[in-house]
């Protein structure tokens, strides 16, 4: 059976609208009643040979030539790999049935169902290992990423309100003495901050020592002398932390802000490859229980790789954590964005 390639769609003829878009969601009836396929269904139809060619302005094409043509591979690969797993989809392109879903490349239906139920389960944008995505458009598609290999691995976004849920504990009346060195503040005692539950800082002597200094990170020291805290005047402590650490200080700096004041603790994530590893809300000691997440911090107006998206999603998974990015705004506005390796 052969089809025509025209204006960036597959038209065939009228026989497959019964055959294909009736009972399998393939592409979208004509004026004239055919049926009309974007590059990826009809990719996914030379495929099975149900289409023996499609006729383009190169030539008769198979299905290799036929991706050539239309650079539709990409597309292909997941396409495939959606209906290999039992799922019917649609392109979310103008005209065709997924168009009513507002993200997205492709709208994919429940198993067992169809355009024709108008229920969407989810939506998937294409993308390759090598590209990068801009932080904005994270939080509504599953991101359907084809490597090398022509394997598919899917991420879904999800995005996270994180709103105020403690005020900062009144400082003392009188700020704790407090030394700023080039990397780090120490405090004399490590009980100065309130008890363990407010987990500020690590005893320098050893994680379980009782006595002696206590050490804050610069981001936690500029976080507390903000807050009248420690007897350090607030702007030297910024001015240290940025020298330390760069531009980015002022980006973790609203971050581990707006994590405290939502009842997290945040602590160094260095070890996770990651900014913050941070515990979730609780009136205990925090050192009792494992972090529950990882954060990494980046501007939100700067695309991040896939690849680097992978690296962090899959170290938090090795480490039985979920992955957070929050992605920095002017005013130090922040959208926070899970995101997790799942199988559809």
């Amino acid at each position: 059976m052969h089809a025509e390639l025209v204006d960036g769609e597959v038209r065939c003829p009228r026989s497959f609208v019964d055959r294909f878009h009736h009972p399998r969601s393939y592409g979208r009836v004509t004026a004239e009643g055919t049926l009309a396929l974007q590059p990826a269904e009809a990719a996914h139809l030379l495929a099975r040979g149900d289409l023996d060619v499609v006729e383009t302005p190169e030539g008769a094409c198979d299905l290799a030539a036929f991706l050539a043509v239309t650079d539709a591979a990409t597309a292909f690969v997941v396409y495939k790999d959606l209906r290999a797993r039992g799922f019917y989809c649609s392109p979310t392109v103008a005209g065709y049935p997924g168009a009513t879903a507002d993200s997205g490349d492709l709208a994919v239906y429940p198993r067992g169902a169809g355009h024709a139920d108008g229920t969407v389960d989810f939506t998937v944008t294409v993308c390759d290992d090598r590209a990068a995505v801009a932080p904005t458009e994270l939080g509504e598609a599953v991101l359907g990423v084809v490597d090398e290999d022509a394997e598919v691995t899917y991420f879904a976004p999800e995005r996270l309100e994180r709103p105020p849920q403690a005020a900062t504990p009144e400082p003392p009346a009188t700020p704790v003495p407090a030394r700023l060195l080039p990397d780090r503040v120490l405090v004399d005692a490590v009980d100065s901050l309130g008890d363990r539950a407010a987990f500020y800082g690590q005893p320098l002597r050893g994680r379980d020592a009782t006595a002696g200094p206590l050490q804050l990170s610069l981001v936690e020291a500029g976080y507390l002398a903000a807050a009248g805290w420690l007897a350090l005047d607030a702007e030297a402590v910024t001015a240290t932390a940025a020298a330390r650490i760069g531009p980015r200080y002022t980006q973790l700096a609203a971050a581990y802000a707006q994590l405290r004041a939502a009842g997290y603790v945040p602590k160094s994530g260095f070890k996770f490859g990651a900014d913050f590893r941070v515990y979730p809300p609780t009136a205990e000691d925090p050192t009792a229980t494992h972090s529950a997440e990882l954060v990494h911090v980046r501007p939100a107006d700067d695309p991040i790789a896939i690849r680097e998206l992978s690296l962090h999603v899959r170290l938090a998974g090795g480490v039985r954590k979920r992955m957070v990015f929050a992605f920095t705004h002017a005013a130090e506005a922040i959208t926070w964005v899970a995101i997790a390796r799942i199988t559809p």
